[in-house]
């Protein structure tokens, strides 16, 4: 491996010890945390497990291919969904690279990082780079396109914004936009671009933005609540970024037991996030844009060696949440 990647893993391998509250060996970020972390250590019955390219920054190598992405699912087929994905600026490449996810791998979605590791520019609405491939994706039946959108860190900010995004939605009316993170800090935006847009095929994921429940309420408030009222709540969808930041546990208790404070609905006319609201939030909205039976699906998994386990190890002891 080549010392940016390897530079690229211990950051993430980072990012999970400050959560843990210990060390966390790059070796252990694998197979077994994901199966560990998602399916025992919460009451989560299915996953979807993102693959990440950008090879060109790393010497060549996709450091998640969509073939270890696989490997992973076929160890709990009935719980876990893959998405794919390839850099736009690959050209031909990329094209043939998605042709074969979609054929042979059978992804179930389109992940997408912006310029970052990997310098070379492109847009969601470039029509030369990235069109082509929505056009396969189309062509196979693959309707769903997620995208990192927001917390800059390490990508290049100015691909960090969503008016590509908008544009792109209402180029590919028949595909689904998903923006990862929610755009976060520039919620507001995205917002503002799905009305403008005036399109219904832009939503918001909520992965990596869970800590803010409990260091910064106010602000998960405002966010949650934008959202609610440009995109609605049939447009959100739950994430967690694990294992990158720890079993997702404390993250689904911590909004089970978030509400929006009356005093913001009042001042900013927000629908409150009820039960109902978060039970779509929590699994029916993917269910619906991914085209998952939630009866069959979760027959499947009650079966499974993996839903025993977690009822075996019942009272679970809960993960740390991040202090």
């Amino acid at each position: 491996m080549s010392e940016r990647g390897e530079y690229f893993l211990k950051s993430l391998a980072g990012s999970r010890a400050g959560v843990m509250g210990h060390p966390v060996p790059i070796a252990d970020m694998g197979r077994v945390m994901f199966l560990e972390d998602v399916f025992l250590g919460s009451e989560t019955d299915i996953a979807f497990l993102n693959s990440f390219g950008m090879r060109a920054a790393f010497d060549g190598v996709d450091l998640f291919p969509p073939r270890e992405a696989a490997f992973i699912r076929s160890m709990a087929p009935s719980r876990i969904r893959v998405l794919g994905t390839v850099d736009p600026p690959d050209g031909t490449s990329a094209i043939e690279s998605l042709t074969f996810q979609c054929e042979t791998i059978k992804i179930d979605g389109l992940k997408l990082y912006p310029p970052g590791p990997d310098t070379r520019g492109w847009r969601m609405d470039d029509e030369k780079n990235t069109y082509p491939l929505f056009i396969v994706l189309r062509r196979h039946g693959v309707k769903n396109v997620c995208v990192h959108k927001g917390l800059p860190g390490l990508f290049i900010e100015e691909y960090c914004h969503t008016a590509d995004l908008a544009r792109a939605a209402a180029d590919f009316p028949d595909l689904n936009f998903i923006a990862f993170h929610s755009a976060f800090p520039w919620e507001a935006e995205l917002a503002a671009h799905a009305k403008t847009a005036m399109v219904k095929n832009l939503y918001a994921e909520l992965g990596s933005l869970a800590r803010m429940m409990q260091t910064d309420p106010t602000r998960y408030a405002v966010l949650i609540g934008t959202l609610l009222d440009a995109l609605g709540a049939d447009h959100i969808l739950w994430g967690t970024d694990t294992p990158v930041i720890g079993p997702p546990r404390w993250q689904i208790e911590a909004f089970q037991r978030f509400t929006i404070p009356e005093a913001i609905i009042q001042q900013r006319g927000y629908s409150q996030l009820t039960p109902e609201v978060k039970d779509k939030i929590f699994g029916r909205n993917a269910a619906r844009i991914f085209g998952i039976d939630i009866a069959a699906a979760r027959r499947g998994v009650e079966d499974d060696l993996l839903y025993k386990l977690r009822d075996d190890r019942r009272p679970q002891t809960a993960a740390p949440a991040p202090s």
